[in-house]
């Protein structure tokens, strides 16, 4: 049998904290703020990246007021890091945080940078309807589907995006006028954000071409919206 010292061991001390923090979160409930899943990574007085622990969706932690009762240590200019276990799409955001004079909070969300995964069709492939597949680099949701005409293409045709294995997506649909000239952008049709869109790291994009004569070629781009 190992013999007692009569020290605590740190890994112990960390255990009770964490144990607290939960009891601490029970008892201020899971739609209100709760100070006990905030901590710091600066001093006052100096900008720091704050971080939030919670159990609240992220429409609700972004609701004017909540962070009211905390805006005499969360400061303008602080990077506020949410980890919501309530939130299905990713879990994490970040936010620029604003307090007025007044004591009001304000969160202005970081966007990621969308993530740009390219292709090129030929002519051939325009004909043929040859189905393009390319990989995701990163995980997230598609969010858009442009195209530039390289090559006119007498009959135009439609650019279908998909994600491999998910339902058909509303939206996400380019058509390319008969005739276009090369340079010529083109759109996709919105595309809703629900489960069709959404992509894991390095899973599979698909792009459809329909109608087209294939005297034409096309360079398109399809945009990711990354979650974390």
């Amino acid at each position: 049998m190992a013999k007692a010292t009569g020290q605590i061991s740190p890994e112990f001390i960390a255990l009770i904290e964490q144990m607290n923090k939960h009891v601490m979160e029970l008892q201020y409930g899971c739609y209100a703020f709760n100070a006990a899943g905030l901590s710091s990574s600066g001093a006052h007085g100096v900008t720091s990246v704050v971080r939030y622990d919670t159990r609240d969706s992220f429409t609700t932690v972004q609701a004017a007021g909540y962070f009211n009762s905390y805006a005499g240590t969360l400061q303008t200019g602080d990077t506020l890091e949410v980890f919501s276990t309530a939130n299905v799409d990713g879990g994490f955001r970040a936010y620029q945080v604003s307090v007025s004079g007044a004591g009001v909070v304000t969160l202005t969300r970081h966007e990621a940078p969308r993530v740009s995964v390219q292709y090129f069709v030929t002519g051939g492939q325009l004909a043929l309807g040859t189905v393009q597949y390319l990989r995701s680099p990163v995980r997230g949701r598609v969010a858009d589907h442009r195209c530039v005409v390289q090559a006119t293409d007498t009959s135009g045709g439609t650019l279908t995006v998909g994600v491999a294995g998910s339902p058909a997506m509303s939206g996400g649909v380019i058509t390319v006028s008969n005739g276009a000239a090369p340079g010529t952008p083109f759109d996709s049709t919105p595309i809703a954000k629900n489960a069709a869109n959404v992509i894991t790291t390095g899973g599979v994009i698909t792009v459809a071409p329909a109608g087209f004569t294939g005297d034409g070629t096309i360079a398109g781009e399809i945009l990711i919206d990354p979650t974390r």
